[in-house]
């Protein structure tokens, strides 16, 4: 980890939000991570459940759901975060992402019956964060 870059970053995000996560602005911004977190969450849960025939998620999916968590919170798009599927920037390895895609087919119809409110949300984020809605 490059600590120079590291503090650069802290200077820029607390000269734009001197407040930090207390700005009115940021707990917007963490209320979406924290659905987008949700939604995947509930998604991989239904699909060990579904696949790996647990009640509770198995040491992968704990672990995918760990890393996808981490990949959410570091989002460079923080202000105005897209959608995963609809983003310029690669975050996932190919890997994660091809068990995301597979975990995304399986889980989406069946959401749907068990939480359509979580695919409203989904669904609604994904209209209103168009790429043309991005800042550099």
């Amino acid at each position: 980890m490059n600590i120079d870059k590291l503090k650069t970053a802290e200077q820029i995000f607390l000269s734009r939000h001197p407040d930090g996560f207390q700005e009115p602005e940021m707990l917007e911004i963490a209320k979406k991570h924290k659905i987008e977190k949700m939604i995947i969450a509930k998604m991989i849960s239904i699909y060990c459940r579904g696949k790996h025939n647990s009640d509770e998620l198995c040491r992968d999916c704990s672990n995918l759901l760990d890393y996808c968590g981490k990949k959410i919170d570091s989002c460079r798009w923080i202000e105005n975060k897209p959608n995963c599927s609809s983003c310029t920037t690669v975050c996932f390895s190919k890997e994660n992402r091809e068990k995301l895609r597979k975990i995304m087919r399986f889980s989406g119809p069946r959401l749907l019956y068990l939480d359509p409110a979580a695919i409203f949300l989904w669904i609604f984020r994904k209209l209103f964060n168009k790429r043309e809605n991005w800042t550099e």
